[in-house]
C-alpha cells in the first residue's frame, strides 16, 4: 500500500493497525528483555560462581559474609535461568508471531506480494493477521494446557 493511500484508511483501520503495531511493540520488548535478560543472569551466575572459591582464598575474617551472599546469587540465577528454560516454547511462539506480525506489516506499506495483486489489501491484512494471531493463541492454550497438565 503506497504513501499516497494513506489518506484514504479509514478511522477503524488506522486504529485496527495501531492495535497491531502495539502488539507487536509490545512482542518485541518481550524478545528483547528475554534475550537480554537470560544473558545478564548467565553473566551474574558465572561471576557469582567463579567469586566464591576466590573469596575463600583471599578473605579475611571481616568477609565471612561474602560466600553465602554469592552462593544466594548463584542459586537465585541458577533458578531464574531454570524459569527461562520452562518458558522456551512460549518464547518461540511469540517470537514467530513478533516476525510474522513484522512481516505483514511490511508487505502491506510496500504493496508486495499477495497485497499488489488484491483488490482490498486492508482486508487481506486484517484476515491474514488474524490467522497469524489466532495460530499463537492456540499454541498458548496447547502450551499452558501442557504445563498445567489439562486436558484440553
Amino acid at each position: 500500500m503506497a504513501d499516497d493511500n494513506a489518506n484514504s484508511l479509514t478511522p477503524d483501520f488506522q486504529e485496527y493497525d495501531r492495535s497491531i503495531r502495539r502488539r507487536l511493540r509490545g512482542a518485541n520488548a518481550a524478545a528483547w528483555f528475554r534475550a537480554t535478560g537470560i544473558q545478564v543472569v548467565w553473566l551474574i551466575v558465572l561471576i557469582a560462581g567463579a567469586g566464591v572459591p576466590l573469596t575463600q582464598a583471599i578473605a579475611s575474617d571481616g568477609w565471612t559474609w561474602v560466600n553465602p551472599v554469592l552462593g544466594f546469587v548463584v542459586v537465585v540465577g541458577a533458578g531464574v535461568e531454570r524459569i527461562f528454560g520452562r518458558t522456551t516454547e512460549a518464547a518461540v511462539s511469540l517470537d514467530v508471531l513478533r516476525r510474522n506480525l513484522a512481516r505483514e506489516h511490511r508487505l502491506l506499506i510496500s504493496g508486495t506480494d499477495e497485497y499488489a495483486a488484491s483488490k482490498d489489501p486492508r482486508r487481506l491484512y486484517a484476515e491474514r493477521v488474524e490467522a497469524l494471531i489466532a495460530t499463537y493463541d492456540e499454541q498458548m492454550i496447547g502450551y499452558n494446557t501442557h504445563i498445567l497438565g489439562q486436558q484440553r
